[in-house]
């Protein structure tokens, strides 16, 4: 079954979830806004991309990568939404760059999702096997954002040097919360680097 199959009648839904990491010009922005390079996104195959699927039950709509002195980045549109992967070449994430706060950095003030009545705040973040994620639903839509840093850590208290995030929406009316996250669950537990998975997610 590919993933959200229902979503064609809100199409607009992509536009929901923006990277926050990217800006829309040309350039390339980090996750607090500051400018790392000039905004270099490639289109790439799959045998190409370093982040993959376990199983191909995800529809990947399409995947880009850019590469820059400090950083990889890889970033895929899905149907409803988007996956994204980021790689440090030296160093390691901040200390507050992983958890619930670094969740509500990227997605709770996200005004394209607030103007649809999507409003991810603390109480609604959770943490799972180094994920912290939020699912939120109103009468249109069901949300599911997630990140979790991982990977070799360089320096004192850094939580990692590799970052994986994402978000989907769904019609609200059409799926029940616990199966639309046992569904996204599902994408995670499937996410590869290296021909490693990047969580053990049980059930």
């Amino acid at each position: 079954m590919k993933l959200l199959p229902h979503i064609a009648r809100k199409a607009g839904i992509l536009a929901v979830l923006t990277l926050t990491a990217c800006s829309q010009t040309n350039e390339i922005r980090d996750l607090e806004g500051r400018r790392i390079g000039e905004n270099a996104w490639q289109l790439i195959h799959a045998d190409e991309a370093r982040m993959t699927l376990a199983h191909d039950d995800v529809a990947v709509l399409v995947r880009e990568k850019a590469v820059l002195p400090s950083r990889y980045l890889e970033r895929w549109t899905i149907e409803g939404g988007h996956l994204f992967y980021e790689a440090l070449e030296t160093g390691g994430f901040a200390s507050d760059s992983s958890g619930p706060a670094h969740l509500l950095r990227l997605y709770g003030n996200d005004a394209v999702l607030r103007s649809r009545g999507v409003d991810f705040r603390r109480p609604s973040v959770r943490s799972r096997a180094n994920l912290a994620y939020a699912v939120v639903r109103n009468e249109d839509y069901v949300c599911f954002v997630f990140v979790s840093v991982f990977g070799d850590v360089r320096f004192p208290d850094s939580p990692g040097s590799e970052l994986v995030r994402g978000g989907v929406c769904r019609d609200g009316s059409r799926n029940s919360v616990p199966d639309f996250e046992r569904e996204i669950f599902g994408v995670i537990g499937a996410l590869q680097v290296g021909g490693e998975r990047l969580f053990e997610l049980n059930p």
